[in-house]
């Protein structure tokens, strides 16, 4: 791939595709999903590949502060959950989510980077 189209297509996926993957965890936006799924298909249709690969920071890295704790917790409707199990359970539905809206897209080949999001930006307090 030259340069310059390598270059439209990152601009492209900054411009219209929001990397984040919270949308996953609680699935309350299922129209952003969807809108992700659409701009993947258009990257397959237009520059194609069998490959794609994600820069690192697909998250917002917060998974282990006090408020997301909770807020997993009523939404699992388990007072119990740990703030380790609560990482463990936003990781899986983000990363899954994240991945299966490449796969409908057209993408199953997808290499992603870890950034100090994925670390948990801060030092985590497991």
């Amino acid at each position: 791939m030259d340069w310059n189209v390598w270059h439209r297509l990152y601009s492209h996926i900054r411009t219209h595709f929001n990397f984040r993957t919270e949308k996953y965890v609680f699935r309350e936006v299922e129209d952003d999903i969807d809108h992700d799924v659409a701009i993947i298909q258009y990257l397959k249709d237009n520059y194609r590949g069998e490959v794609l690969m994600i820069p690192g920071d697909t998250n917002a890295g917060f998974w282990d502060k006090d408020s997301f704790v909770e807020q997993m917790r009523l939404f699992l409707g388990d007072e119990s959950l740990s703030r380790q199990q609560t990482v463990l359970e936003a990781g899986d539905r983000c990363y899954s989510g994240l991945l299966s809206s490449f796969r409908y897209g057209g993408y199953s080949n997808v290499l992603v980077a870890i950034g100090d999001h994925e670390l948990g930006t801060y030092p985590p307090s497991l």
